[in-house]
């Protein structure tokens, strides 16, 4: 065997033995990137797999987004952001009579500015959260909401809560404070988390209730109720679940991941988080 024939054998040696070292370098690369994609995959579906059951209810077209019927029909109708948020991690169904609640089994029911109740509604909400019932209520006296539905339209959400007879038999009032800005928007620190709000009330507390006690926060943003073996949780606002406001935090991300984490939290009828 001449040098030179001994020498270009030896270099397709090496590269042979170099050219399967990449590969073997390659194949286990892509070995761990797929461990690694299936395991943040297998997190993702973990985290986002239902964790509760919400009852919704508003008198806003949450569900719709205020969409035509043509649109609907269309499948182009497209739910708030509210409801997008909160089907991530939750079953969220949608309710338009608490005559129904029983059958719904909810672990949650989310009333945000609900249309009036019947006498026997109220009777039948009161009664659910006695015997162990979790309540989460955003009640508005000046919901800002945008909607092109006019003035009059029975469509329209409702601008004011009407929901004073549950809350004077819970022993607290909702309240417009007298500032004379009806569309003031401002932020509020509650349970270590920043929330934007628009024209919100306040609660005030009124004679003692044998069914209920209500703790209000310095804010008198917050009332919570224990009632009974239930609890509700009332906020006195309802435009801060509208993805405007939403108040985005590096850290503790927006107001809509700190409301799904009391909504867990009441869910497993625990303390939330902060508190």
């Amino acid at each position: 065997m001449s040098f030179k024939t001994f020498k270009t054998k030896r270099f397709a040696i090496k590269r042979a033995i170099r050219s399967d070292g990449w590969r073997r370098t390659i194949v286990a690369a892509v070995i761990l990137f797929g461990t690694f994609s299936a395991l943040l995959f297998f997190n993702r579906n973990e985290a986002q797999s239902p964790t509760a059951s919400v009852a919704l209810m508003s008198s806003i077209d949450l569900r719709w987004g205020e969409a035509d019927i043509r649109d609907i029909a269309a499948g182009k109708a497209q739910p708030a952001e509210l409801v997008r948020q909160l089907s991530i991690r939750n079953k969220v169904q949608f309710l338009d009579d608490l005559l129904k609640l029983d059958a719904l089994n909810a672990d949650v029911l989310v009333l945000v500015q609900p249309r009036r109740l019947s006498p026997a509604e109220l009777v039948a909400l009161d009664k659910w959260t006695v015997e162990g019932g979790q309540v989460i209520i955003f009640a508005d006296p000046a919901l800002q909401w945008p909607t092109h539905y006019p003035l009059g339209d029975n469509r329209r959400p409702l601008f004011t809560s009407m929901l004073s007879p549950l809350f004077a038999h819970w022993g607290i009032e909702l309240a417009l404070p007298m500032s004379g800005q009806s569309e003031k928007s401002e932020a509020i620190t509650f349970d270590g988390q920043s929330i934007n709000v628009q024209s919100r009330g306040i609660w005030l507390p009124l004679t003692t209730s044998k069914s209920a006690q209500c703790t209000i926060d310095p804010t008198e943003f917050v009332a919570d109720c224990k009632i009974g073996k239930g609890r509700a949780l009332l906020f006195a606002d309802a435009d801060m679940v509208h993805h405007d406001l939403w108040n985005y935090s590096l850290i503790r991300g927006n107001q809509m991941d700190w409301l799904g984490s009391v909504i867990s939290a009441l869910a497993q009828k625990q303390p939330w988080q902060g508190r």
